[in-house]
């Protein structure tokens, strides 16, 4: 009889999450999974109820990696830059995991709902003197209005185009962040 293979949740974490972040979300499967990892989808089973709950699970390992590129560039000024600067790093250096956080992340559901920001955004946001004194609704609808731009400017990076796409993008987001950021001081 062959020895019993041993496949532990954390390596079935790991192989889900290589196989998202290289081929896509849809691409996520117990049978891929368990090619990868050279095993039956026994073993995917037993340690995830479902596919959901994998699926789950290498959404909020994606949103970590998200998180370390949105603590941005420490020299770009404003504050607030930072976070959309490092989304847009993040979608072109992880376009698949940028795409899977996007589709199925915390922060969509969170815009979509009217949450305010992540605690990190918001501590970005109150760093900018400018935006220190508006309220919190206020900078929910500046987080929510850039982040939907920001969106948009991304595909930059998932399309061929010429020139330097980051360089685009960073104008752009500037003037966008500027104008939304005087609509909310005007209190309109």
């Amino acid at each position: 009889m062959p020895p019993k293979i041993s496949v532990t949740r954390e390596q079935i974490l790991d192989a889900a999450f290589d196989l998202v972040r290289k081929e896509g979300l849809s691409a996520l499967s117990a049978r891929r999974v368990a090619k990868a990892l050279d095993c039956s989808t026994q073993p995917i089973y037993r340690a995830f109820a479902s596919i959901d709950e994998l699926k789950a699970e290498v959404i909020l390992k994606a949103e970590g990696v998200a998180q370390g590129y949105l603590g941005g560039d420490p020299g770009a000024e404003p504050p607030f830059l930072r976070l959309g600067l490092g989304g847009l790093r993040f979608a072109r250096e992880e376009p698949q995991l940028y795409a899977a956080v996007g589709q199925e992340g915390i922060v969509l559901k969170d815009l979509q709902q009217g949450k305010p920001p992540p605690p990190f955004a918001l501590e970005a946001m109150r760093a900018d003197p400018i935006l220190a004194s508006l309220s919190d609704a206020q900078l929910t609808r500046i987080h929510a209005l850039m982040w939907f731009f920001s969106q948009g400017l991304a595909s930059l990076f998932l399309s061929e185009t010429e020139g330097d796409p980051m360089k685009t993008a960073t104008e752009y987001l500037m003037l966008a962040g500027r104008a939304v950021i005087e609509f909310e001081l005007r209190g309109c």
